[in-house]
């Protein structure tokens, strides 16, 4: 497999659940859009892009 067919592979996932979180935003409890609750999705995400680039 190619790497711009591996790179389309998972750009689809990832552009698909960026639209879906996008519509599923406003069904959020409030609790669930706190700024501590945002804070912790950064930590998670910085986490997965640091632990991704290593091998």
């Amino acid at each position: 497999m190619s790497a711009a067919a591996i790179g389309l592979v998972v750009a689809a996932p990832v552009f698909a659940g960026g639209v879906l979180g996008t519509q599923l935003h406003r069904f959020l409890p409030r609790e669930h859009m706190s700024k501590e609750s945002r804070d912790v999705m950064m930590l998670g995400t910085g986490m997965l892009s640091v632990l991704s680039q290593g091998r």
